[in-house]
């Protein structure tokens, strides 16, 4: 029903009864309004503040949703922003992956974007440990050539691709 859908959409204005009525009352006589555009097994949306105490015996199932998310503001854009400029750095080889991770991460905390009561149980530590390795043994092998090394045996070789990825993977 286009009515219907255009009444359950808008909101009912809680002054609308003037001072004497409360949300309720001020809903029940918007739905009163139009009670010929819904016909039975229709459903509607209500969507009211919390503060408002609908009568249950007008509705059939009463049930608290959810809240509305809170608009976003400026500064809750700033820690995406502070991403993109680390991963820029790390990408320019200006700064090490590593640093940038560890910076993030204390600036993250530092300013309230991640409550410090949660990095423990988010943070898995065997995965941390992991990654710290790898970053730390990846930087070891491009300063001793190493890992230039094996990219010319790679390249050297005549295997296929997959024998060429078995190599990588060993």
């Amino acid at each position: 029903n286009a009515a219907s859908s255009e009444v359950a959409s808008t909101p009912p204005s809680l002054e609308e009864g003037g001072p004497s009525r409360n949300g309720a009352e001020a809903l029940a006589l918007r739905l009163q309004m139009v009670q010929d555009t819904f016909h039975p097994g229709d459903v509607l949306l209500v969507l009211a503040p919390t503060s408002i105490s609908l009568p249950n015996a007008d509705f059939l199932l009463i049930t608290r949703v959810a809240e509305m998310p809170s608009p976003t503001r400026a500064i809750d854009l700033v820690p995406a922003l502070l991403f993109l400029i680390g991963l820029v750095l790390a990408a320019a080889n200006i700064v090490p992956m590593s640093n940038v991770a560890v910076t993030l991460s204390i600036i993250y905390v530092l300013g309230g974007w991640v409550p410090s009561s949660e990095v423990s149980r988010v943070v898995d530590m065997r995965l941390l440990i992991l990654i710290g390795a790898s970053l730390g043994i990846s930087e070891a092998m491009q300063k001793s050539g190493l890992a230039s090394a094996l990219a010319g045996v790679v390249l050297r070789s005549e295997l296929p691709q997959w024998g060429m990825l078995s190599i990588l993977f060993i």
